[in-house]
């Protein structure tokens, strides 16, 4: 994993905690877990919903949105969702932090039927100043094969990308290597995009002003440029890969190969 964790969302509070709260339901699922500041979401995630408590059909121990909002009108607090593919494996995380009423609504926990209800009630309630987006890939045998981290401010607009983590597994079933890859620089309008690509298509770098995502495997370290966020993912383009030193660019068959399997333009 990478050295540095994510960077936390929310206040943190003046002193340690001084005391914690959990309570678990007739299936033995955690319904909440509170500490006396409420420090959203490292301490305190507040009131648990899981799939046994809706009202349409879902997983009965699945852990699918958490609010702790009974702060003042200036931080409520935050709310965390979570989505789950058909296999049961989390798909994705989201997380809303130093959260405040929206226009015309206040931030509080109403519920909803279906989880996809619950959190749209949330989102329409609440804008929140700090979200961090989690995606998670498996492979066909259920193993963790990507795992990426999104961020965005004010509540609203397009999700920046901020770093990748891959994993690879040899014969035995077991992670023999992984790849990291993380933001570098800001993005990039279309116009300068495509001025880049020529100038890359030349032979030349990058200009400084791109957005660049170095992914770093153990033999080689490639750089892409990060040029948005689909739903898929983010969009990006590798620009030169080092296999014996940083300061050796690769062939132009290998960028184009590169082009082809990774990354499009707008």
């Amino acid at each position: 994993m990478r050295s540095h964790p994510a960077p936390m969302v929310g206040a943190l509070p003046d002193s340690r905690p001084v005391n914690m709260t959990w309570e678990y339901d007739w299936l033995g699922n955690a319904v909440e877990w509170t500490d006396d500041a409420h420090q959203f979401y490292e301490r305190s995630i507040g009131a648990i919903t899981n799939g046994a408590d809706y009202a349409a059909l879902e997983r009965p121990g699945s852990l699918r949105v958490a609010a702790d909002l009974d702060g003042p009108s200036g931080d409520r607090g935050g709310w965390v969702e979570v989505d789950y593919g058909e296999d049961g494996n989390v798909l994705a995380m989201t997380v809303h932090a130093a959260c405040t009423d929206a226009p015309a609504e206040t931030c509080d926990d109403e519920g909803g039927n279906t989880p996809g209800l619950h959190a749209a009630s949330l989102r329409s309630d609440c804008v929140c100043a700090q979200e961090q987006h989690y995606v998670y890939r498996w492979d066909e045998v259920n193993r963790i094969a990507e795992a990426m981290r999104f961020e965005r401010t004010s509540g609203s607009g397009a999700w920046t990308f901020m770093v990748r983590q891959r994993y690879l597994y040899d014969a035995a079933n077991e992670r023999r290597d992984r790849a990291r890859q993380f933001l570098r620089r800001r993005p990039l309008s279309c116009a300068t995009r495509v001025q880049s690509r020529r100038r890359a298509s030349r032979g030349r770098r990058w200009p400084d002003q791109s957005a660049r995502a170095v992914t770093i495997y153990r033999r080689a370290v490639v750089s892409h440029h990060v040029l948005g966020l689909l739903d898929t993912g983010p969009v990006w383009m590798a620009s030169f890969a080092d296999t014996r030193s940083r300061r050796t660019p690769w062939n132009r068959t290998e960028q184009n190969r590169t082009e082809r399997s990774f990354g499009h333009w707008c």
